[in-house]
């Protein structure tokens, strides 16, 4: 339906389940001529939104947050520690991989600049951006979105900076905990 609507080739496809974090060796042993297109978003935005992963009512959630310790902890603590779980096991997978095989984008990237970025996926798949994409691209995606967590209370945020400060910074994204000096 979708994929052929925007006039997608059928030999290739893909899916966006953010749980595929967990499953790298288990895609790559099944697909071994898979690429992966590594969308990631600030773990301090992802603190304040509720995904499978860090719901308790659901059994993939309880299982992390357990290996997270973090079961009882408020609910912006345990989005968070899943985040920074699941980047970090994407992390530890795609040192395993050819570089080629990898493209990451940062979310806040996707969002200020939908057209460039849009080209750099297609680039990386070795598909034409059709024209529907670029309509879906350039009327769709906004950037008002991005940095959400600027709007929460700044104690909160510290929480999770102090509780995934080093995953932040290894992903790209300074935490305000962070020396100036250092």
């Amino acid at each position: 339906g979708f994929h052929r609507r925007l006039g997608g080739d059928v030999d290739r496809w893909g899916w966006k389940f953010p749980e595929t974090y967990l499953l790298g060796a288990h895609v790559a042993a099944t697909f071994p001529r898979a690429r992966y297109l590594h969308l990631l978003r600030d773990g301090r935005d992802v603190a304040f939104k509720r995904h499978l992963t860090d719901a308790p009512e659901h059994r993939l959630a309880r299982a992390i947050l357990r290996r997270q310790n973090a079961l009882e902890l408020p609910h912006h603590l345990q989005a968070a520690l899943s985040w920074a779980f699941q980047v970090e096991r994407f992390e530890a997978f795609r040192r395993t991989l050819q570089p080629e095989k990898v493209l990451t984008i940062h979310y806040e990237e996707l969002v200020r600049r939908p057209r460039e970025v849009a080209d750099l996926i297609c680039a990386f798949l070795g598909v034409p951006l059709t024209p529907a994409c670029s309509r879906y691209v350039e009327g769709q995606i906004s950037a008002s979105r991005e940095g959400e967590f600027r709007r929460q209370d700044a104690r909160l945020v510290r929480e999770v900076e102090e509780r995934i400060g080093p995953t932040l910074e290894a992903m790209g994204y300074p935490s305000s905990l962070r020396d100036p000096a250092g």
